[in-house]
């Protein structure tokens, strides 16, 4: 199961901590932080010599903006003219609506050719921001110890993703914007290096494996999709079976990567899921048009045996109580109280702890993962009856356990000799 982390303009002390590094595969940057910070953004992306992918968020720009941000405004560059003359002046911001009839074939050509191009010459960037750059060099060298260099033609993303908007079902105006994207992602150089996003709301939930089915072969192996709303701790035991079957049905030749997730996308490798997305304590699931609102957590710790966060207090409460739930990370191991722990601790006892339930599904049967979720289940409810005020709904432990009992393993991959 590959993690991909997504980077927070608040994260970079975090993103320099060894502990955290050594934690993830991929680093995920948020469109609007690298177009509204470019140079410093880039500067810190390209310095990390951590493998990376650009998240286009291209969604910002369907529906209603009732109060377009600066970051509306810099990442309009970065998606063509048509766009960028829809948002009007930045200087007397004012609502706007973006209409699937925009994007005509001229517009969509125009944009997938400017978003394709930001993401593959992002590595170009380090020529521009040397200065910068070689600052955050020299503050990653006294975090790890380690001297790194980069070219002026610094690395490249790992993976390149298209443009791509939420749409309800395969009739929606949206879904056939994408559509169009995907046949001008097929008139670009290389288009085997593009990768399909799909987004679906979840009342189009049905609607998934077909969307998966009209991904044009040419375009690359590796797809990303969201589904806005799908909150795995929220989702009937149907929805999440749903999801579990057209993730395991789909061909497994294609890669399939969950812009957000939680322990339930860690689970679902056994059907075959190769990787999820999900920030240092936040962006687990995401709604639609909730996307323009949204922003960085509060504090909190995760409870790994709950596989949840909690206010650092309740956290506290939790595992004096009951003593099972205490974490055993590094960060955690040295005895420093929850409420005491500060907010870059926090992240890096997240990063642990997510790395350390990867290795659990990775080594364990999904039969023994039901069984864990289970006993943590029973064990909420006596810490509950022993503490009234303790107000968790833990039913989603047993959700998880039914569905793992009951889904089907994808086949692993037969190798020829």
């Amino acid at each position: 199961m590959k993690h991909f982390l997504a980077y927070g303009n608040s994260d970079q002390a975090g993103f320099r901590d060894a502990r955290v590094r050594d934690s993830f595969d991929y680093l995920t940057v948020p469109g609007t932080i690298a177009a509204y910070y470019p140079d410093a953004t880039a500067a810190f992306v390209l310095s990390s010599r951590l493998k990376y992918m650009i998240d286009p968020r291209t969604p910002l720009f369907q529906g209603a903006i009732g109060q377009p941000k600066a970051s509306h405004y810099s990442l309009a560059q970065a998606l063509g003219s048509a766009v960028v003359k829809r948002m009007g002046d930045p200087t007397t911001a004012r609502a706007v609506e973006f209409d699937a009839g925009l994007f005509t074939h001229q517009v969509i050509d125009e944009m997938v050719g400017s978003v394709v191009t930001f993401q593959r010459t992002y590595g170009q960037r380090a020529a521009d921001v040397r200065g910068r750059l070689d600052r955050y060099r020299g503050l990653l060298a006294l975090a790890t110890g380690k001297v790194t260099d980069v070219p002026n033609d610094g690395p490249a993303p790992t993976f390149v993703l298209a443009p791509y908007f939420a749409a309800r079902s395969m009739s929606d105006d949206w879904w056939h914007v994408n559509q169009k994207i995907w046949a001008a992602c097929l008139k670009l150089p290389n288009p085997e290096a593009i990768s399909p996003v799909i987004a679906i709301e979840m009342e189009g939930l049905d609607a998934l494996e077909e969307a998966f089915k009209r991904i044009p072969r040419g375009l690359g192996q590796t797809c990303f999709y969201w589904i806005a709303g799908f909150g795995e701790r929220r989702a009937s035991p149907s929805e999440l079976r749903l999801v579990w079957d057209v993730v395991r049905q789909t061909d497994a030749r294609i890669h399939l990567v969950s812009l957000y997730g939680g322990f339930f996308s860690v689970c679902m490798s056994y059907a075959g899921l190769w990787g999820f997305n999900n920030g240092l304590g936040y962006s687990e699931s995401r709604s639609w048009p909730d996307l323009p609102t949204t922003g960085a957590a509060p504090p909190r710790y995760y409870v790994p045996a709950l596989h949840l966060f909690q206010p650092q207090g309740v956290a506290q409460l939790l595992i004096e109580t009951e003593p099972a739930f205490a974490c055993t990370c590094q960060v955690c191991a040295k005895g420093r109280a929850i409420v005491s722990l500060t907010n870059m601790q926090l992240k890096a006892h997240f990063a642990l702890t997510r790395n350390a339930e990867i290795r659990q599904v990775e080594s364990q049967p999904k039969e023994t993962v039901a069984s864990s979720l289970e006993e943590s289940s029973k064990l909420l409810e006596a810490v509950k009856l022993k503490i009234p005020s303790v107000e968790i709904n833990g039913s989603y432990l047993n959700r998880w356990a039914t569905v793992l009992r009951e889904a089907t393993e994808r086949p692993q991959l037969q190798v020829s000799p």
